[in-house]
């Protein structure tokens, strides 16, 4: 994702909790940060991308899928990482899914100060997946 973004914007940062998954060739670009969510990062954007992990789990044991209670616990701890990190009217687009609470997680980015959007959803063979825009309103 960091390859494509980087044709289209000046400054890319690729962030992930796992160091592994950052020294990947797939993450040539030379800003990768490991951290959680966007907390290391001391900067406004004008766009963030997001995969969340948002399968619904009583325990999280891997970082890349595990969402936590509702598939909402640690999407919920991202967004509210990204809000400060957004410039009035930059865009959060994120992925989840129908096996998560979606709405529930819609209803709270709305809460967090954005104009939420539903702008595409894609069957699979046992989920829906669901990509969400999220304009932070002037604050």
């Amino acid at each position: 994702m960091a390859n494509i973004l980087a044709t289209s914007f000046s400054f890319v940062v690729a962030t992930d909790l796992s160091f592994n998954v950052l020294k990947k060739r797939s993450y040539p670009t030379l800003n990768s940060v490991c951290c959680n969510g966007a907390d290391a990062l001391n900067y406004k954007f004008e766009l963030v991308i997001c995969n969340l992990p948002y399968l619904s789990t009583d325990e999280i044991i891997d970082v890349s899928t595990d969402g936590g209670k509702e598939g909402l616990e640690i999407p919920m701890k991202i967004i509210n990482s990204v809000k400060s990190r957004l410039i009035p009217g930059g865009k959060l687009v994120y992925v989840t899914s129908s096996l998560s609470n979606f709405k529930k997680l819609i209803d709270y980015t709305e809460l967090q100060g954005f104009k939420v959007s539903i702008v595409a959803k894609k069957k699979l063979f046992f989920e829906e997946l669901i990509i969400i825009e999220a304009e932070k309103l002037l604050s």
